[in-house]
């Protein structure tokens, strides 16, 4: 089982811009010792399978943006994320990124976003990553972008790129680059 704590902090300096801050406690029991039914298999184990830490984590985000801006682009939000676990080694993640465009309301509304993302093979239990990154892998590094483009008020067409490439290989072989394109249709309700 796993038991999370996250507090968080935001404000406002202005009426069109935000900050917030969040830290994250992630506390797991019995996953030492243990294999799971949909582990990718990226974390360290002992000779029998068996995970061999605990995975209890810390990690910490920000998020600052501006809205209503004057022109073509009136949002600017960066972003960043970072976590360490109680591995010994590989151990640390980290994600940075931004986005920018419109809040999507109506048609033609649009929005890009990208994000650059580095986790390590124990940084975070391998069967909780985005599954689109890397197949939900950990000991993977890479690239993503996405841009939404707002068809009606509840129609959403979004087109989305992952590159991905793991971190750490054995000599000689290389890093196994892959690339996957997603075209998604949402409908809100």
């Amino acid at each position: 089982n796993m038991f999370v704590l996250q507090p968080g902090v935001g404000f406002k300096p202005t009426d069109n811009s935000w900050v917030k801050f969040a830290g994250t406690w992630y506390l797991n029991n019995h996953v030492k010792g243990n294999t799971f039914k949909y582990s990718s298999g990226t974390n360290t184990t002992d000779a029998n399978g068996n995970l061999i830490y605990e995975y209890t984590s810390l990690a910490a985000g920000v998020e600052a943006g501006i809205d209503k801006l004057p022109g073509p682009i009136p949002l600017v939000t960066v972003f960043a994320e970072i976590i360490s676990s109680d591995a010994d080694k590989n151990k640390k993640g980290w994600l940075a990124g931004f986005r920018f465009g419109h809040k999507i309301k109506n048609f033609g509304d649009w929005q890009m976003r990208y994000n650059y993302r580095y986790l390590e093979r124990d940084a975070w239990l391998d069967f909780l990553p985005d599954s689109d990154f890397y197949g939900g892998k950990t000991n993977a590094k890479g690239h993503n972008a996405r841009f939404n483009f707002g068809l009606t008020k509840h129609v959403l067409f979004g087109l989305e790129y992952y590159y991905a490439e793991k971190i750490d290989y054995a000599p000689g072989a290389t890093s196994e680059p892959e690339n996957l394109l997603q075209v998604d249709l949402y409908l809100k309700f």
